[in-house]
């Protein structure tokens, strides 16, 4: 069944349960690089990772880019280019995980609807309408920028 009545298809939910789980994975990964970062070489302080548990992933996105500081030009700009990925792909996720599903229009696109105002505008924001295809690709995405960092 399609149009806007239409409930979400297995495809669907195996796409968004892919994004989130990959995001999950991925939010672990990047904590576990800034332990490699404050930790000497050769030894990781997993007993500092009461530090990092917990924290927004942006906050740790931000604390990787200020830690890369410490390497070279061409090693930092690329540590901070995979952290802006991530963070527009983990944004995504966000789009999704805190909208609604309203329904698969006839070209098979679900269609995500927040209730979040933009912050800069104060209007009531855009759905998202995208297909299970696309979120598929968005978590194959931050898994790639994700094991970047190793």
């Amino acid at each position: 069944m399609k149009g806007k009545d239409a409930g979400p298809s297995r495809e669907l939910f195996e796409a968004v349960g892919a994004l989130i789980m990959t995001a999950s994975a991925v939010d672990q990964q990047v904590a576990f690089q800034i332990l490699r970062f404050i930790s000497p070489v050769d030894v990781v302080f997993f007993h500092a990772w009461p530090v990092v548990a917990g924290m927004d992933f942006r906050v740790k996105l931000t604390l990787i880019r200020t830690l890369a500081s410490r390497h070279g030009k061409e090693v930092r700009d690329w540590i901070v280019e995979c952290c802006d990925k991530m963070q527009a792909l983990y944004q995504r996720r966000n789009q999704i995980a805190h909208s609604v599903f309203t329904g698969v229009s006839r070209g098979g696109r679900a269609r995500f609807v927040t209730f979040n105002a933009d912050s800069q505008t104060g209007s009531p924001r855009r759905p998202l309408v995208v297909t299970p295809k696309q979120i598929h690709e968005w978590a194959q995405e931050l898994f790639v920028w994700g094991n970047e960092l190793e």
